[in-house]
């Protein structure tokens, strides 16, 4: 049986979980691939000197002889803490979250050409917020894998210019869940599906103690197929049911850019600046049984700023740190309880060892999101809204392994 056309209105403002997954002022976006990467603040786009590369900077990998494999994982807890206006005090489940990474490259032979091989989550994570909260008709739980495969070729221009190019196949699947009118009732959609799109880098050392760098991630039409659930517990107003469904929601456009300062070789300093378009994700379109239903974002596009130093030691160790500042994106209008999107502060810090051909990291952060107060949000039909008091705490954990041939 159709739901009625109250429940499937509830669809748009659902589904904007899908960008509103838990990385306070970051959106969506997981910057986090590499521990040394990580350690220097993610500032690592004018260095990219070890097989992470392919994410942080395709081009750097014409700095890597050989072949060069490295398997990742981060890992992330965090509280986005909700006071709303409502009354009560609520955190999310604080549950570790991993994300894992494998980049290999290779250089071939006699040539000036490059092959690099990445596969990498560039979105994604969730939240989950208990069903008694005065917002559960905006969110309960919101989840989201997004999955990229990247080739990428390299070409050293001269022997201080490089470009690189890529193809990004990129692979998402969503579980996205939200209370309808009373508590035990649920409207879930959880679909999945295909996009692609390319990625550019250029590096350029026009001294030895100075290099720039620029990658250039393009944006990309995502369409996830699935169902629309709805678990009832008011069947006098509507009955459970499932329909066919689908979600088109374009995911942002990214532009990194950095300058590295090696005042000698033992220490690297850099700051990078990253522009991500969050106004490009300007609505989310669902079509169900009873029709194609349109939410607007109103995000604004944003820029990341980041520093971070390196100092290597003469027994193969290297220690980094960093720190990243972003600001929030999300209109009050248009906030979510998924996430405490606040200007978010970010501080790092690492130790990569290089033995013989291994190379071995780790890196840890921290981060805080500013308290946020949200006024004057939009209400679900049920009356509900995002207003309140907002902050964000984050712990994440980045280790790998390499090997060189």
């Amino acid at each position: 049986m159709r739901p009625p056309f109250f429940v499937t209105c509830m669809v748009s403002g659902f589904l904007l979980a899908l960008s509103c997954t838990p990385v306070s002022g970051l959106g969506i976006a997981i910057l986090n691939q590499d521990p040394e990467g990580y350690a220097r603040g993610n500032a690592f786009t004018a260095t990219a000197d070890n097989p992470s590369a392919i994410f942080y900077n395709p081009a750097g990998i014409t700095q890597l002889p050989g072949g060069n494999v490295e398997l990742g994982l981060y890992g992330v807890t965090f509280d986005s803490n909700v006071r709303p206006a409502a009354g009560g005090n609520f955190d999310s489940a604080n549950k570790l979250q991993g994300v894992p990474q494998f980049y290999f490259t290779y250089a071939i032979p006699d040539t000036r050409f490059f092959f690099g091989l990445g596969v990498y989550s560039p979105f994604g994570l969730g939240s989950e917020f208990p069903d008694n909260t005065p917002f559960r008709t905006l969110a309960t739980s919101a989840k989201l894998i997004y999955i990229t495969v990247n080739p990428v070729v390299a070409y050293k221009v001269t022997k201080t210019f490089s470009i690189a190019a890529g193809l990004a196949i990129n692979y998402a699947n969503a579980d996205l869940r939200r209370g309808i009118l009373v508590p035990g009732d649920e409207f879930r959609f959880g679909g999945d599906g295909f996009a692609c799109g390319f990625t550019l880098g250029a590096m350029w050392q026009p001294a030895e103690q100075h290099s720039l760098g620029v990658t250039y991630r393009s944006g990309t039409k995502m369409e996830l197929w699935g169902n629309v659930d709805i678990t009832s517990r008011t069947p006098e107003l509507f009955p459970s049911s499932r329909e066919k469904a689908s979600a088109h929601i374009d995911f942002p456009q990214q532009i990194v850019v950095g300058y590295s300062y090696r005042p000698t070789p033992k220490w690297n300093l850099e700051a990078d600046v990253n522009w991500t378009d969050w106004s490009e994700v300007r609505n989310l379109s669902v079509n169900e049984a009873t029709g194609n239903i349109l939410d607007v974002f109103g995000w604004r596009s944003e820029f990341t700023a980041s520093a971070g130093v390196t100092h290597y030691f003469s027994n193969g160790f290297a220690v980094s740190a960093g720190y990243f500042f972003c600001p929030g994106a999300t209109p009050d209008a248009n906030y979510t309880p998924s996430v405490a999107d606040t200007n978010l502060n970010g501080f790092t810090a690492g130790v990569v060892y290089h033995f013989e051909h291994w190379r071995i990291g780790f890196a840890y952060g921290f981060a805080y999101g500013q308290d946020h107060t949200v006024t004057g949000s939009a209400a679900t039909l049920a009356g509900q809204t995002a207003d309140g008091k907002y902050k964000f705490t984050g712990n994440g954990v980045s280790l790998s392994a390499g090997y060189s041939f």
